[in-house]
């Protein structure tokens, strides 16, 4: 009896172990499917593939690729191939050589050049079309144009602009109307009124009514922000980003502000809704168009957002959990009827 005793205690005491050491409470371990333990490794392995990409995509020619992508669960760099004939030269180049192993050159049918010609092209038909409310990008991934409208299938008030991009063969998504959606927030009574008051209230706490400021400027057309003058008396500004989810990392540290620039690399956003989660970069310069703005220069992610997280900052990890880049503010987001690809939009810093 005693001998079961302590084989329960045992049991008890390695379960408690492995759950502990297999916890996911970082939003970016359960974006890569990771233990917490395990994403300095991660980390590690992506800043590599990042220089990669950066030293290989100096070489590419983009009538003869179709941009690259970083996949750091496989430890790869996949490089999207129209034309092969340049695939040995670059291999054997001294600064590529080592890393052959890390590359894959994946056929691909759209070259970077003819992707752009075709965003242009939209872009224009967009602008001569009645239409409301989409997204355009450059999918490296998907090595497309994508069309992301915020209505259903069934909805007829883009029909015309749609046909019209048909000859350009984009990929068309719609937006899944029975999932609660996140809107680019409507800046109407910002435009009239500038002298909106805000308080401090943080996600995972209780409102306060501490005042921090009125907005003094706000933008709606090209880049959608608003700035507020600081006035606050209770509180005091600081570079930190609140992740209380988290074990450990409760706040984290900005230790400066720095863009991305490799697709398949992760974004994380706080927001006063979902709170901390991450997601992959599938676009740069995305555009949003509506009747009222045209929004431009948009990181495009997958990562999960929804009504209430505009304004977030969106950030990624370098060196450690417990510190991050600065790259943008959240503006917008939406469920397609394949979740997989639902998107939220950043803008730039």
């Amino acid at each position: 009896m005693k001998d079961i005793y302590h084989l329960i205690n045992l049991f008890f005491i390695t379960f408690i172990f492995h759950s502990i050491v297999c916890a996911q409470y970082e939003p970016l371990a359960r974006l890569w499917r990771v233990n917490d333990a395990d994403l300095p490794m991660y980390l590690t392995r992506e800043k590599n593939l990042k220089d990669l990409d950066r030293t290989i995509s100096k070489l590419l020619d983009d009538s003869k690729f179709g941009g690259t992508w970083i996949d750091v669960k496989a430890n790869k760099l996949t490089i999207n191939t129209v034309n092969f004939s340049d695939v040995g030269h670059i291999k054997s180049l001294p600064e590529i050589h080592s890393y052959r192993d890390l590359l894959t050159f994946l056929p691909a049918s759209n070259s970077l050049y003819q992707l752009s010609f075709v965003f242009e092209q939209i872009i224009q038909l967009a602008n001569l079309k009645m239409h409301i409310e989409f997204f355009i990008y450059v999918d490296i991934k998907l090595n497309n144009v994508v069309i992301y409208l915020l209505q259903s299938e069934s909805d007829k008030r883009n029909k015309e602009f749609i046909d019209a991009t048909k000859p350009y063969n984009p990929i068309i998504f719609y937006e899944n109307t029975a999932s609660p959606i996140m809107k680019r927030q409507k800046r109407d009574s910002i435009r009239r009124n500038t002298s909106n008051i805000f308080n401090h209230i943080p996600w995972g706490s209780r409102p306060t009514p501490y005042f921090i400021g009125q907005m003094v400027y706000h933008s709606v057309q090209n880049y959608d922000f608003g700035l507020i003058e600081f006035r606050g008396t209770h509180i005091d500004p600081m570079p930190m980003i609140r992740n209380i989810d988290s074990s450990r990392y409760r706040l984290l540290h900005i230790h400066d502000t720095t863009q991305v620039s490799s697709h398949g690399v992760h974004l994380c956003k706080s927001g006063f809704t979902t709170q901390a989660t991450c997601g992959y970069v599938r676009s740069f310069n995305g555009i949003y168009i509506d009747r009222e703005a045209f929004v431009i220069d948009l990181i495009i992610t997958d990562m999960h957002s929804f009504r209430g997280d505009s304004g977030g900052p969106v950030y990624f990890y370098s060196e450690n959990l417990g510190s991050v880049s600065l790259t943008g503010i959240l503006i917008a987001g939406s469920h397609s009827t394949n979740n997989s690809n639902d998107i939220t939009a950043i803008f730039y810093q």
